[in-house]
């Protein structure tokens, strides 16, 4: 289906559901005055339960909500620059930007929530946010710092993941969900660099590099993974009880290099 097929489907949708609300809405309210006609206001009530104002806006918002929200994932899709590297977008600041972010006066348009999305990630500048993030994520995560200079190993960058493992009610070195999330949030970010940097072995690397550390917990000291090839660039990554270590090879360190040099320090001197 055509995205502005999926649009328009969108707000006729929409249009329906606003419809069918409000018919529900009339038709309680009928049904209520046939019961009141037949045995008077009695003081246990109707059978029906009033259909109130407050909630017909929660249904609203509630659906309102759900399509803006799938209308991002569309967004997401369309304009993310690959499957590795996926702008995020939080629809709650689309629906702020647009007005529909009031959930006592739910309103919605597909059109126009659309449009601010094409607005700020249509053409490059989905890919332009999409490859921000992730150098944004890098210098967060590994706690990069300019003025403070980067650690190196021969030719190649070294950079440190806070990770901690501590024993918990065994002699075993374990780390936590806060823990499991870092590693998904920068491998993630690490996949986006390889896809921009062309290096689709260590893109392919991070994935499975997350799925070892899915539900895993016991860190072993000095064990390494490798990913990446001698052509393209690698990472070797030692864990630690105390940090997990990412050393890139010379080939890596330099497109990283101009990977944070073109999207990371920019965002974060503008962000600042």
């Amino acid at each position: 289906m055509e995205i502005r097929e999926v649009i328009d489907g969108t707000q006729k949708f929409w249009e329906e559901v606003v419809q069918a609300i409000q018919a529900h809405a009339g038709e309680i309210n009928r049904l209520r005055r046939i019961e009141s006609e037949l045995f008077g206001n009695e003081r246990y009530g109707n059978s029906l339960s009033a259909y109130e104002d407050y909630e017909q806006r929660a249904h609203l918002w509630q659906a309102a909500s759900v399509l803006m929200s799938k209308l991002v994932r569309v967004a997401i899709k369309e304009f993310s620059p690959s499957s590795s590297s996926q702008i995020q977008i939080d629809w709650n600041d689309i629906a702020k930007a647009v007005g529909f972010a009031n959930e006592r006066r739910p309103e919605f348009n597909a059109h126009v929530f659309w449009k601010e999305l094409e607005r700020r990630y249509g053409g490059s500048k989905g890919a332009t946010n999409a490859y921000q993030q992730a150098a944004r994520m890098l210098i967060s995560e590994f706690r990069i710092k300019p003025e403070a200079g980067i650690q190196r190993r021969r030719d190649g960058i070294v950079l440190n993941l806070g990770i901690r493992a501590e024993q918990k009610y065994s002699s075993r070195y374990r780390i936590d969900g806060d823990d499991e999330r870092q590693i998904g949030r920068t491998a993630a970010a690490l996949m986006s660099f390889a896809s921009w940097a062309h290096m689709p072995t260590l893109e392919q690397g991070m994935t499975a590099f997350v799925k070892v550390w899915v539900g895993r917990d016991q860190v072993n000291s000095r064990e390494s993974f490798i990913y990446g090839d001698g052509v393209t660039g690698q990472i070797k990554i030692t864990t630690y009880y105390n940090r997990f270590e990412f050393v890139f090879d010379a080939r890596a360190s330099e497109k990283l290099q101009l990977f944070l040099g073109e999207f990371g320090f920019p965002a974060v001197a503008e962000a600042a």
